[in-house]
């Protein structure tokens, strides 16, 4: 065999596999149609089944057992739980493919009682719902998947579904990472000082850029830490301004959109909302919009061994996150809110005092940072995310607008750094200021330090400058972290080709992506095809393990397989999806600053 043509391991689920056998692989008669999620028809993501959502997802393992909860009352309180459920099913289906792989699940038990993923306080009206015990088949293919739910109460069936809220591994890692994307603001190209780069009508370029490297990348999660959209320049009184935009506001318009936009990408995502994200519009509240799309507005979760703790720093009053036309609004055309910089209310440090008051004294969101941080001291890593960096001052201090001081002095800032030094908490990821930073700050006890990394933004800029446009890529090796930037001491990744590292130059010309990825058929699964290629190139001075491509390919004749070639190392697996296609899983190194080829053909 020649040098170039590699034996690789192919792990096949062939079509006599067990996991093929699994109920509900093929179609489903009688079941009943379910809206979809992702549709920009489809205002309210979040219904009956409010764990796990899109923002909100579960990570297990095969063959483990998890819980989804289901709320009949849609949030009404005015309604109540049906005292028993005569029936429950559940089935899962993988997120984004061309044929999706599909199974049903075993449902173990079901009971009433109060959430364990919404916290008081934490977004709901009604906190009793139905937990619900279901178990992963042993077998089933790594990947995210969708998960939809039927009930059946007093002879009617009650159905819901939440796309890519539910991620199956083969098993938790000791080494895994984490993506962070943070102030992506999907908007229309029609700010006065805006920008327009790589933006066109109801359509975020730069984030399908941005999501086609991340899919390949391929981290174990990503998290968002705020402001998904922008919503800053109609009152709902004057939209839509034309026929092409649609929707009840410039909110819904926004929400939706970037809820849809997001919902490509092909690995878990746990969100935070940001400042943009929260507003009142005056008809509806940007915490409500939050809790009816992605989730709550603060939880924590566990993945393996560590702990993340997701909390939200604009905790001001309904009254504060108000928009209204300001005094600059006839030509800066910009609602504005009384606040958007950082608070954590209840108990903390009035902003300007020297320290915070004990975490004793602490109530609402910052007592249950307090509890959950607690409860989790033994966890391998303590991380926390959040829109505003408690290491800045700038980001909870008032800021400068039109000549005015206005929009912050937020609660909280040291409280949160009083938690962080109390409990070991090793890092704090923020965002809000489009800016890369990274700080310390000594534990209490003296034995280590919290890094508090503030990331750049997503959204594209247009201005000559050293703050590019990109993400961070969060390292962990056995509970320990081992890298947290591009390069040091502080940069995040680029997501643009022709990124210099650290010096100012013109974001204008930045158009090509760091790492293209350019298949064969052009990415069109539409027509059978026996072999294609991709050609991946990695522009960035990084390596990158577990690299991951995904090809939709026709089932050979007598269950014979596909030949992967292209490189050493690669992991290939091939899964059976319906109708005679074949969903093949290509994981391979991808070096720094080169370009590798994979090809599928038949073996």
């Amino acid at each position: 065999m020649a040098a170039r043509r590699l034996l690789i391991l192919i792990v096949t689920l062939a079509m006599a596999a067990s996991v093929l056998f699994l109920p509900g692989c093929g179609k489903q008669a009688g079941k009943a149609e379910l809206s979809d999620k992702t549709s920009e028809d489809v205002a309210r993501k979040i219904e009956y089944l409010i764990y796990p959502t899109l923002g909100y997802p579960q990570i297990v393992a095969a063959g483990d057992e998890f819980i989804f909860e289901f709320d009949f009352t849609r949030d009404d309180p005015g309604d109540i739980q049906p005292e028993t459920v005569e029936s429950w099913r559940a089935s899962i289906a993988s997120s984004n493919g061309e044929s999706p792989f599909r199974g049903d699940l075993e449902i173990t038990t079901a009971e009433k009682g109060n959430s364990t993923h919404w916290p008081d306080g934490s977004g709901r009206e009604v906190y009793e719902v139905y937990r619900v015990t279901a178990k992963i088949p042993d077998g089933t293919p790594s990947d995210l998947y969708d998960l939809e739910v039927f009930a059946r109460v007093q002879g009617d069936e009650i159905g819901d579904s939440q796309p890519n809220s539910l991620s199956i591994t083969s098993q938790f890692k000791e080494d895994y990472k984490v993506v962070q994307l943070t102030d992506i603001h999907v908007f229309d190209i029609e700010y006065a000082t805006s920008c327009a780069h790589d933006r066109s009508l109801h359509d975020a370029v730069y984030l399908r850029k941005a999501i086609e490297q991340i899919n390949l990348i391929h981290p174990d999660f990503v998290t968002i830490t705020g402001d998904s959209i922008y919503g800053q320049r109609y009152m709902p009184e004057d939209w839509p301004p034309d026929g092409e935009r649609t929707g009840s506001s410039e909110y819904e318009y926004e929400y939706l959109w970037a809820y849809n936009a997001l919902s490509a990408l092909d690995v878990p995502c746990f969100m935070v909302m940001g400042n943009h994200d929260s507003y009142n519009d005056t008809v509806k509240d940007g915490f409500q919009w939050w809790t009816e799309t992605y989730g709550p507005l603060f939880y924590s979760f566990d993945y393996g061994n560590d702990h993340y703790t997701m909390i939200n720093t604009m905790d001001w009053s309904e009254y504060d996150r108000t928009l209204e036309r300001g005094q600059f609004y006839t030509f800066a055309r910009t609602l504005q809110p009384h606040k958007w910089l950082g608070q954590l209310r209840s108990g903390g440090d009035e902003f300007g005092v020297p320290q915070a008051p004990p975490a004793e004294v602490y109530a609402d969101q910052l007592a249950w940072i307090r509890d959950d941080l607690e409860s989790n001291r033994q966890a391998g890593l303590r991380i926390l995310c959040c829109h505003h960096d408690p290491a800045q001052v700038g980001s909870w201090d008032d800021a400068d607008y039109g000549g005015y001081r206005i929009g912050g002095r937020g609660q909280g800032r040291l409280a949160i750094q009083r938690l962080c030094a109390e409990f070991d908490v090793n890092m704090v990821l923020s965002g809000h200021e489009h800016h890369d930073l990274v700080s310390e700050i000594p534990w209490s006890d003296g034995a280590g330090s919290t890094i508090y990394t503030n990331t750049t933004a997503l959204e594209p800029r247009c201005d000559v400058t050293s703050e590019f446009p990109g993400y961070r890529i969060v390292q962990v090796a056995g509970d320990r972290i081992v890298s947290y930037n591009y390069q040091p001491p502080k940069w995040s990744y680029p997501y643009y080709k022709g990124v210099t590292v650290g010096q100012a130059q013109d974001m204008n010309a930045l158009y090509d992506p760091a790492i293209a990825v350019v298949f064969s058929n052009g990415g069109d699964w539409s027509s059978r095809q026996d072999e294609v290629s991709c050609m991946v190139d990695n522009s960035l001075n990084s390596e990158f393990r577990e690299a991951r491509l995904e090809f939709f390919m026709p089932a050979l004749p007598d269950d014979s397989n596909y030949q992967v070639s292209g490189t050493s190392g690669m992991r290939v697996l091939q899964v059976p999806a319906q109708d005679g296609w074949l969903n093949i899983y290509v994981e391979f190194t991808l070096p720094a600053l080169g370009t590798t080829q994979v090809v599928v053909r038949p073996g």
